[in-house]
């Protein structure tokens, strides 16, 4: 049977209308879908956000004594001598054995009757060398908490980090208070007890004083309260206008609960020193008063005119020296101190 040569080659006809009508349509639900997915995920996104900052904002004094409370037994894991003093490495462990924290102990090999026991927090980097920062001397026993917490690698390190930054002020702030425990364990009478906090060791010292009612006394050496106010002055100084805005707003939901300023008030009755310089680059003058003005109990402040107090820096590190040598022979605040007005002074 033959077949027409027209029907052969002839293609099936399309009965849709050829002016694009219905793609459109199609396109624009395809359109709605997508803005309403991204709504959506928005308004998700959002609710989450705020949740977060929720929580995140919520007092973790539970959370800090959770931490300690972990802490059963401690292991010396190095030993090491100096001039007048013998320093261990003390692994403070819980209940499997493994390090919840870890601290540096120097306790003088001749320790004199009339002694106190100083637990500095100081930055993140300084680690040993705090052991030079604080005198050596017969009259001091000194314990450091080492931060636990490193800066994030690749992108889920980065989105974690939030959760290991607590995680670490936690298991720093437990380290000290596990580190007295430790001391009275072993049989080293502590003496006056003072905890001494140095720049961004300024949170991590006034929480451990807060809730430790065997601290007798909080000294802070170049630090301050109000994290927005000293992040907008950090990058103000870098030269980064917009981090100066953004950073500040993100640190009132991920970092707020840790403010010294909302802690600083539960030391009262004990009394307060700050040892501050009007030329602090990181802690402008506004955020050191506002940490005194914060402070219930006696609150008193020593001005210098020093750069921010570094390890790098060795003659902004011997006037620290020299000022806490001073602290300690009952000197400091005889120079320049005034008085700063408790909090709800003004009326």
């Amino acid at each position: 049977m033959r077949r027409d040569s027209a029907e052969v080659g002839a293609l099936p006809r399309d009965p849709r209308p050829t002016d694009g009508t219905p793609r459109r349509g199609r396109i624009r639900r395809w359109l709605r879908r997508i803005l309403v997915a991204a709504l959506v995920a928005g308004a998700a996104i959002v609710g989450v956000a705020v949740l977060l900052a929720v929580y995140l904002r919520r007092d973790p004094t539970a959370a800090f004594l959770a931490t300690r409370d972990r802490i059963t037994d401690s292991r010396v894991d190095e030993t090491w001598s100096t001039a007048q003093s013998r320093v261990d490495r003390v692994e403070l462990l819980d209940s499997t054995g493994a390090t919840v924290s870890t601290v540096l102990v120097r306790v003088p090999s001749a320790l004199a009757d009339s002694h106190r026991t100083l637990v500095v927090y100081a930055g993140k980097e300084t680690g040993e060398r705090i052991l030079g920062l604080v005198p050596d001397r017969p009259d001091v026993i000194l314990v450091a908490p080492l931060y636990p917490q490193t800066d994030p690698r690749g992108a889920v390190e980065t989105l974690l980090w939030p959760r290991a930054v607590r995680t670490a002020v936690f298991a720093t702030v437990a380290g000290g208070m596990g580190a007295l425990a430790h001391l009275d364990e072993v049989g080293i009478p502590r003496g006056r007890t003072v905890v001494l906090a140095a720049s961004l060791g300024t949170s991590f010292g006034t929480i451990h004083a807060a809730l430790d009612r065997r601290v007798d006394e909080l000294v802070i050496v170049h630090g301050g309260g109000g994290f927005p106010l000293i992040l907008r002055r950090y990058y103000e100084k870098r030269g980064k206008p917009v981090a100066a805005v953004f950073v500040p707003f993100m640190a009132r939901g991920l970092i707020d609960a840790f403010d010294p300023v909302h802690w600083i008030g539960r030391v009262a009755p004990r009394p307060v020193l700050l040892i501050a310089s009007r030329r602090d680059k990181y802690f402008p003058v506004a955020s050191v008063e506002a940490l005194a003005q914060a402070a219930r109990g006696p609150a008193s402040i020593e001005w210098t005119d020093t750069d921010h107090v570094g390890t790098s820096k060795t003659e902004i590190v011997a006037s620290i020296v020299a000022q806490i040598e001073a602290y300690l022979d009952g000197e400091a605040g005889r120079r320049e101190r005034r008085r700063a007005p408790a909090a709800g002074a003004h009326g």
